[in-house]
């Protein structure tokens, strides 16, 4: 494939980029999909650099303790010089320094999906997402952040929901808010390093519909990521929006996550892809520690992939 031709189709498909679980329909283009080349590749890349000198001004502005876990609110500058906020949960019990897990939301949730900091007065208070409180028990630290114009970030987009993003009008604003999101990670990275409490080494990420797409990227992006569950993270209209390659599809990004440990928890009817789909974008990774699991649901996957998550992190990341 000539390497002028992937970066036409690659700036040619930016203004119609829709990368979500989440978005609006499904096309039966999939099929048709041939992968960028090597070079175009690299383009695609160098959308998620960010100056390695960047001040983080990083603070702590909230602090306070649960029946399990000591939880605060950070507050950091991102690339973009905003704000972003987000919970930073380590375990009380055990030794650091603690493996760390990243947590991605889905479209129009927040980083509250995950955990949040338990109600003064209620120090014995947990938030009842059960998988933060699994990971947390477990001997993980949990990192989450709004995803850019999510929850407190809401504001850079004057309180409109994002979903407003996944139509052609205004499918460019979808694009920029997933690189955004997805350097923002890189930068809770270069966070998580400054802290004492945390195993830099052992950093792992867990995403959810919009989130499991980013994890590809993600893992794909920063070698420091090393093991990724991915839950329901795909659909049928992000493999092939247009007679050729996504720039931000996960399957563009599956084919390079080589040494990364990777679990897929997908669901057999789900509305935003196929089974036939799921298996495409598991197969097209070669990492040779992977696997993946279908439950009999839709995209809101029952409790047991809960386990599975935590079951895949004790044995990868531990």
């Amino acid at each position: 494939m000539c390497i002028k031709k992937d970066i036409v189709r690659l700036v040619l498909l930016f203004p119609l980029l829709i990368v979500t679980a989440n978005s609006i329909a499904e096309t039966s283009t999939e099929n048709s999909y041939k992968p960028l080349g090597d070079e175009a590749y690299q383009v695609v890349l160098s959308l998620f650099e960010y100056d390695k000198s960047h001040q983080l001004n990083a603070r702590t502005v909230d602090k306070r303790e649960s029946l399990h876990s000591i939880r605060e609110k950070i507050s950091f500058t991102t690339s973009n010089r905003k704000r972003v906020s987000g919970y930073l949960a380590l375990p009380k019990s055990g030794e650091g320094p603690f493996p760390c897990i990243l947590l991605l939301h889905g479209l129009a949730d927040s980083k509250e999906k995950w955990l949040k900091l338990p109600e003064w007065g209620h120090e014995s208070a947990v938030y009842d997402n059960d998988i933060s409180n699994k990971l947390i028990n477990a001997g993980f630290a949990v990192f989450a952040i709004d995803a850019e114009f999510h929850g407190e970030r809401s504001v850079n987009n004057d309180y409109e929901t994002p979903k407003v993003f996944f139509g052609a009008e205004r499918a460019y604003q979808g694009r920029e808010m997933l690189i955004q999101t997805i350097i923002d990670y890189r930068l809770s990275i270069d966070y998580l390093e400054s802290r004492s409490e945390i195993d830099a080494n052992r950093i792992g990420a867990l995403g959810y519909s919009m989130g499991g797409g980013m994890t590809f990227g993600l893992a794909a992006i920063d070698s420091r990521i090393k093991t990724v569950v991915s839950c329901v993270g795909i659909s049928n209209q992000t493999m092939n929006p247009l007679p050729s390659a996504s720039p931000l599809s996960p399957i563009t990004y599956t084919p390079h996550i080589k040494s990364t440990q990777l679990l897929m928890l997908m669901a057999k009817n789900d509305p935003f892809y196929s089974v036939e789909t799921a298996r495409k974008v598991f197969e097209s990774i070669p990492s040779k520690t992977k696997n993946i699991i279908f439950y009999d649901s839709k995209h809101d996957l029952p409790k047991p992939f809960q386990d599975e998550s935590v079951d895949w992190f004790n044995k990868h990341l531990k």
